[in-house]
């Protein structure tokens, strides 16, 4: 039998997602982190205005000297682990484990330790991190402490995707799955990493309205080169401009554009609603005599040796963070769901 557990076992509220405002109601909320940092927009993960908010949320908490920080990425995470860093408030190192990196290029490069196995992580915490009440431990939420990335994280991405059929099925009944990732596949990779903003939201959409034929795959390609699109919000206005065939859709992209005129980094609300329950959904559905390499591919796990981090952290009297770059609306239940949010929700460990 696999033991199970909650998030909020180690985090206690002590989370943030991408709208940057804490679960813990004692702590400020993005609005008047705004002000008084003098931001104009909400900051995503990979900007040093990012590394600035998350700053002014752990000084409310308590002084802390350093910062421990495991993640999955090298981008974001990295960059989340240097701008705190360049900050000079702190002392900073974190942990990017990922067990799809080559051996070669693991190693320490301060204030970054690149891991390449999760069986490694509970060995370079215990030589590298000195736990105790003024440090943090900051843990990323996805791909790192759930759907371990190289392991585990196909099943936040089914789930992801789950979401994206439930919508499109209510724009076209008739669709099908395979046609679509054809192109949602195309769509979800760096190639366009500099349009869509690594956004879900964008990417989703995108991927429905060629798939529905509003234009094709090599006119949108081609209008990316030649520079006559230049952001998400002027191609889906161009659209509209143009005239969508696709009543439902045309309905659907409108209330995109609106969002995304008003700097909403979450404008596909529908979809977002349907990750949650898609997301929720996919943890411990299956039985503990599954094969577990099917569960690895169709289950969200909690990782064991995160987990195990933060509670050696708690042994310590560290505080233990959490961090995810998922909206709310994909993370916290609406309040006639009846479901409860990630973070409570139990979910098997590996």
């Amino acid at each position: 039998m696999y033991k199970r557990a909650k998030l909020n076992e180690i985090f206690n509220d002590y989370i943030v997602f991408r709208e940057l405002n804490p679960i813990k109601k004692d702590l400020p909320g993005f609005e008047e982190i705004q002000k008084e940092l003098n931001l104009n927009v909400l900051p995503r993960k990979n900007t040093f205005e990012f590394a600035l908010v998350l700053s002014y949320i752990l000084d409310k908490i308590a002084h802390f000297k350093r910062v421990y920080y495991l993640g999955d990425t090298e981008g974001n995470d990295g960059s989340v682990i240097k701008n705190l860093a360049s900050l000079n408030k702190y002392d900073v190192l974190g942990i990017i484990t990922d067990n799809t990196l080559k051996s070669g290029n693991c190693g320490k490069n301060p204030p970054i330790i690149l891991n390449t196995k999760w069986e490694n992580l509970q060995g370079i915490v215990e030589k590298e991190f000195n736990f105790s009440e003024d440090s943090v431990l900051i843990i990323d939420i996805d791909k790192t402490i759930i759907g371990a990335r190289g392991r585990n994280e196909k099943a936040i991405d089914k789930a992801r995707t789950d979401a994206i059929f439930e919508t499109l099925k209510g724009i076209d009944p008739q669709y099908r799955k395979s046609n679509f990732l054809n192109i949602y596949n195309k769509i979800n990779t760096k190639n366009f990493m500099t349009f869509t903003g690594d956004n879900q939201d964008i990417v989703a959409i995108i991927s429905i309205v060629i798939y529905l034929g509003e234009t094709s795959f090599d006119e949108f390609e081609k209008g990316l080169k030649e520079l006559k699109i230049i952001n998400p919000t002027n191609f889906l206005m161009g659209l509209l401009k143009k005239g969508v065939k696709n009543k439902n859709l045309e309905a659907t992209v409108s209330d995109i554009v609106n969002l995304l005129l008003e700097n909403n980094p979450t404008p596909f609300v529908e979809f977002r609603k349907k990750e949650f329950k898609a997301t929720i959904d996919r943890m411990d559905f299956l039985s503990d005599h599954e094969d577990i390499d099917n569960l690895l591919n169709e289950e969200i796990f909690i990782t064991k040796e995160v987990f195990e981090v933060g509670k050696l952290a708690q042994l310590n009297s560290a505080c233990i963070f959490g961090l995810s770059d998922k909206p709310e609306l994909a993370t916290l239940p609406s309040k006639e769901v009846g479901l409860p949010p990630i973070f409570e929700k139990t979910m098997k460990i590996y």
